[in-house]
């Protein structure tokens, strides 16, 4: 939510009520019965435009300046802000309607370009190899394991050297493949859908720590290759899940 300070514009009437109007929108008006409501009553008016500019689907417009708004005043108007919080405004929905669109086209593209590589029948292969990858990426690297950003660092046989985070992380990429290759051959969509969100979680908080923390150690591994080769098994492992729910969801 973002407070922005809108300007009223006020002049009493002949019965001492006070007239506010509103620079930034047109022809919207109300009344006060004293100063002290001044505040009250227009912050309700402008939210009720708001409200109306959002169901229409109309962007609300940028708080004028004060400057602006005072070389237009006639004769008895004064201006005062009029602090406003706004619900998310209609950027943050067109935000929210491009994060769709392009999660959209993702499952497109999985559930149409790469289910049409895949033979009929052998969609929970994908599920397979992603995860199969995931586990020699895991056994492979603590027996030799590669230092550096881009893997131009050392080398050498570190198993018995590994860090505890990366044991913890090396499990659990392992529990998370296994179940998903357990899942995949059972069409069982719960723990299939479970272990992807594990996998997918596991992968990306991994590396947001390890990158953090791999630079004063040199057995902890961040090696580019190992990182492509995470991401390549992430997403066969979450495109395998997309495909057979798909299929799960068009079978019922």
């Amino acid at each position: 939510m973002t407070t922005k300070n809108y300007i009223a514009v006020a002049k009493y009437l002949e019965d001492n009520t006070i007239l506010l109007s509103f620079p930034d929108f047109e022809g919207l008006t109300t009344t006060a019965d004293s100063e002290e409501n001044i505040q009250n009553n227009a912050a309700k008016a402008i939210k009720s435009k708001l409200a109306e500019l959002k169901n229409s689907n109309i962007e609300a417009p940028e708080p004028k300046k004060i400057t602006e708004v005072s070389k237009n005043l006639q004769e008895g108007e004064f201006t005062t802000y009029i602090p406003v919080t706004e619900t998310p405004s209609f950027n943050t929905l067109k935000d929210n309607e491009t994060l769709k669109d392009v999660s959209n086209k993702v499952d497109n593209f999985i559930n149409k370009d790469i289910k049409k590589s895949v033979p009929e029948g052998k969609e929970h292969f994908l599920g397979i190899g992603g995860a199969i990858l995931a586990i020699l990426n895991t056994l492979l690297f603590p027996v030799y394991t590669i230092t550096g950003f881009f893997g131009f660092g050392g080398g050498g046989a570190n198993f018995f050297q590994m860090n505890a985070l990366y044991m913890l992380f090396g499990l659990a990429f392992l529990a998370f493949a296994g179940a998903n290759i357990y899942a995949s051959l059972n069409r069982d969509m719960k723990i299939l859908q479970i272990s992807t969100l594990g996998i997918l979680g596991t992968f990306a908080l991994c590396y947001v720590l390890v990158f953090i923390t791999a630079m004063t150690n040199a057995y902890l591994s961040i090696g580019i290759i190992k990182f492509i080769l995470y991401a390549i098994s992430v997403a066969v492992i979450y495109s395998g899940y997309r495909i057979l729910n798909s299929l799960n969801d068009s079978n019922n």
